[in-house]
């Protein structure tokens, strides 16, 4: 007498398809970190040019960026998020003008990315080779989105 065969998976075929999923997934993550790396860094950029409308606003005002500060939960990005990715600063140097620089938070998911900076006269700078500091030369702008 013979059973019938149930309808069901084997051992060898879970095997394989587990693999493959491993395969998949260890191909798939760093394409998917890379994207989340440039999605928080895009916000950051975002938030940049919305604090230097926020300040130009402060200048025809008061016809001097002196005096001006960064509202709490803006000095961050994302905005008054639990968890931020970026901290920003503002330095209004005496001689006039502004910069804005959005620099990653330590063992944050953009640690090592480098900072943006922007300035008053609407210079974008991002430091690409995380060295620490912007070489004009090469480093000059935002990357694209």
């Amino acid at each position: 007498m013979s059973w019938p065969r149930a309808a069901a998976f084997t051992l060898i075929e879970l095997l394989i398809v587990t693999a493959l999923l491993a395969v998949l997934l260890r191909l798939a993550l760093p394409a998917f970190r890379a994207q989340f790396v440039r999605v928080q860094r895009t916000a950051a950029q975002v938030q940049l040019l919305a604090l230097s409308a926020q300040l130009e606003r402060w200048h025809a005002t008061h016809d001097s960026y002196v005096g001006c500060t960064l509202a709490s939960g803006q000095d961050q990005s994302p905005v008054a998020s639990a968890t931020p990715v970026y901290r920003i600063s503002l330095s209004t140097p005496a001689g006039g003008g502004y910069t804005l620089r959005a620099t990653p938070v330590a063992g944050g998911s953009n640690a090592g990315d480098g900072f943006l900076e922007l300035t008053q006269s609407g210079e974008r700078s991002w430091d690409a080779d995380n060295s620490g500091s912007i070489d004009r030369d090469v480093e000059r702008g935002w990357p694209a989105r």
